[in-house]
Formats: C-alpha cells, structure tokens, sequence
C-alpha cells in the first residue's frame, strides 16, 4: 500500500495567521490526511478552492469528480451524472475564492458540455454545449 500524502490548502487570512507555527514546524508530524487511500479509487487529480476540493477520481471504470469541503463543513459528496457511460473532467478554474467551480461532461448522447456547479448546494448551470453536427446519408428508421 501507498503511504497517503496529504496537504492543506487554507485561505490567505489563514495563511497568514499560520504561517509563522507552518514555517516553523513543517515536518510529517503537524500534517494531518484529507484525502485517505482507497484500493478500489484512482486519484487523478485535485483543484484546491479557498472553501472545497474537487478530486478528479477513476472508480469502477468511470471517471468521477468528488467535492470535499475545506475546512470540514459537512460537504462530501460525488457528482451524479445523467449517462451510465460518459466522460467527466475538471475544467479550467481560475479563481481560488469562489463559491463553484466549473466541469465538462459528454457522453454517446450528450455533446460535450460546460457546467458550474456551487459547493454547498450543488446547483449546476448550463454554461456551453457545442452543437451536434448532423451525419449526411440514410438513415436507418
């Protein structure tokens, strides 16, 4: 098994306030776990937020994105999806100070699509959805 590695994002006030005891004990033993290993889910990736973390993870066979709130709030939850086969990743997120952050989705019926979704009530929004081109030639009725 894989020693977990944990980290701690914080806002920039706490930053502040705590970067004094951080440089001045930085070592394994002031660290504490967010993220604990799972044998059965594969880690791809984290954006770290001012108030969650968005893990970009692989789980029976699907990819998947989990938001966890920062500090702990109460938020632990996966991302439902529509499709039982699609394609999901995190998108480019810009702000660190935000209240959602932005995916893309696609999948055999859904063109790919752009949604932001807020952290504590998971409200998802539209944002883009390119357009389907259709196929010329017959067409099976």
């Amino acid at each position: 098994m894989a020693p977990a590695v944990a980290f701690a994002p914080c806002t920039r006030a706490a930053a502040a306030a705590g970067s004094r005891r951080a440089a001045a004990a930085p070592g394994r033993a002031h660290w504490r776990e967010l993220v604990p290993h799972r044998d059965d889910v594969k880690l791809d990736g984290i954006d770290a937020f001012a108030e969650a973390l968005v893990l970009s993870e692989r789980a029976d066979g699907l990819e998947r994105l989990h938001v966890l709130s920062y500090p702990e709030s109460g938020t632990d939850r996966l991302l439902t999806m529509d499709d039982p086969a699609y394609s999901t990743w995190i998108a480019e997120n810009l702000e660190f100070a935000t209240d959602r952050f932005r995916f893309g989705y696609t999948s055999l019926v859904t063109p790919t699509t752009a949604y932001d979704e807020t952290f504590t009530d998971a409200r998802r929004t539209l944002i883009n959805r390119l357009e389907q081109l259709e196929i010329p030639g017959p067409r099976k009725k």
